[in-house]
């Protein structure tokens, strides 16, 4: 038996009065399973103790509607996104279900040797990211993943169903949600940052960290960020603030670098490391960068940012979704 089997086997996405039709066909695209025409895949055993595989055969037509109103957990038009088409094995019976798996914070990976439940679509309510939606509720499931069916500029009214701009069929090496299509790091070296001039007090200013411009190759994909330098202030009772941004706007939590009182003479130096994601719902270009100010007691004292102890770093890499 070939474990890795999908043969002859594909899902169609047809839009038809703000509906979605979610069908197993054939691998022409477009005709159903029949006696002369079977779609056929292997699925792992739905016994959890159990490492078998079995061979289920699909000789009929087989769909899932998805109703306008159902959003799949995209709350508004011109959103990208992308549902994961999936074949279902219940019981013997072959139905297709979807899932998208971008939250608003969270990537849900896919695992085909896990088991897995569903919720039924139930006529306009299927209103949430990383849930299996098939036209029954099931539960403890194998399921194998078909294709990806990627809405590029999203939907042009919110809850109404029209073709997807892009399916990609499953293949052996393709990429799933939450790994890494690509991740790059630029190392900036000691004293590349603002080490050169004073911090403005209780004024942003970028520190010259960034990640240099970057292009995401789908919109519908997010990617995560990783940033790495060091603070440093030298008088009074101050601190350092900043945030991690994206054409200005914040897309991290403020971060506080070096603070405190430092004795006559002396300096406070602090690392600060911080990690995020950002959903822009373009390919860019785009450039994060690292913003940061004094604030304190008056007189503000003077802050530096990597003040040429240790270099700085920035980590970007898109992410499937």
């Amino acid at each position: 038996m070939d474990v890795s089997l999908r043969d002859n086997c594909t899902i169609s996405a047809l839009p038809a009065g703000g509906f979605l039709n979610v069908a197993i066909k054939t691998q022409d695209g477009s005709t159903d399973p029949s006696p002369g025409n079977v779609a056929a895949l292997t699925f792992r055993s739905p016994t959890p103790g159990s490492g078998a595989f079995i061979w289920r055969s699909l000789m009929s037509p087989s769909a899932l509607n998805l109703s306008p109103g159902s959003n799949i957990g995209v709350p508004a038009a011109g959103i990208p996104f992308a549902l994961w088409g999936i074949a279902i094995d219940d019981g013997g019976t072959v139905r297709p279900g979807v899932i998208n798996c971008r939250g608003l914070e969270d990537i849900y990976t896919l695992n085909e040797g896990a088991l897995i439940s569903t919720v039924a679509e139930g006529g306009g309510g299927a209103n949430s990211a990383g849930v299996f939606y098939a036209s029954v509720p099931l539960s403890g499931v194998a399921f194998r993943i078909i294709n990806r069916m990627e809405w590029t500029h999203g939907l042009a009214v919110a809850g109404v169903w029209q073709a997807p701009d892009l399916i990609e069929p499953c293949t052996a090496n393709m990429k799933l949600p939450g790994d890494f299509m690509w991740t790059r790091t630029k190392r900036f070296a000691a004293g590349s940052g603002g080490s050169t001039n004073a911090l403005s007090p209780n004024t942003p200013v970028d520190t010259g960290i960034s990640s240099g411009n970057f292009m995401l190759s789908s919109a519908a994909h997010s990617y995560s960020w990783e940033v790495n330098f060091q603070t440093t202030i030298a008088t009074h009772q101050n601190a350092i603030y900043g945030n991690v941004c994206r054409a200005g706007v914040p897309i991290g939590d403020r971060w506080i670098g070096a603070y405190g009182s430092p004795p006559t003479g002396t300096a406070v130096v602090q690392m600060v490391s911080q990690t995020g994601s950002d959903f822009p719902g373009s390919i860019g270009p785009h450039n994060i960068m690292v913003r940061a100010h004094v604030e304190g007691v008056p007189p503000l004292g003077v802050g530096y940012f990597d003040d040429g102890n240790g270099g700085a770093s920035v980590k970007v890499g898109e992410v499937r979704s």
